[in-house]
């Protein structure tokens, strides 16, 4: 994924090494590569470029890959129109905003398939997040819903 120009990401997610013993070489190791991007056509790009290298590894070292297209999920892009909103109701609130990508699979690429939508992130404290040391204020996760009810609520007095 550093291979490219963007804000693309690669994450190995899980290793799963047989037999998994310190001083012996493993005989089999598998694991998830997952690739996240906010155009289809970059995702197409990094999977190829994988195939690509896991190909050449083979060839190089005789070891047998195979690589498997576990899911795939389309990005889905954020409505400008909602963002637009969640950005002058947060601000309306004295909070402050600003429009990050977000190439997660999150509930909300799924809901896009069928209507419009935005997503609303609050600051994680020291800005680690998708890990197990993630963690949100209280604070900071109730401005979220200060944000949220309010943009339901100027919607709903269209």
């Amino acid at each position: 994924a550093r291979g490219f120009a963007g804000r693309q990401v690669g994450t190995v997610g899980h290793l799963d090494v047989h037999p998994n013993a310190p001083n012996v070489v493993p005989g089999r190791v598998r694991m998830t590569v997952e690739f996240r991007d906010l155009a289809e056509a970059r995702l197409r790009e990094m999977e190829a470029m994988l195939r690509r290298a896991a190909a050449e590894i083979s060839t190089s070292t005789g070891a047998a890959i195979r690589v498997e297209n576990a899911s795939h999920h389309e990005p889905a892009l954020a409505d400008p129109r909602l963002q637009d909103s969640l950005e002058a109701v947060a601000r309306k609130l004295g909070f402050a905003a600003m429009r990050l990508p977000s190439g997660a699979g999150h509930d909300a690429q799924m809901a896009a398939r069928l209507c419009p939508m935005a997503m609303i992130f609050v600051p994680p404290v020291g800005g680690i997040s998708h890990s197990p040391k993630e963690f949100t204020a209280w604070e900071d996760c109730a401005r979220g819903t200060e944000v949220l009810l309010a943009a339901v609520l100027e919607a709903a007095m269209r």
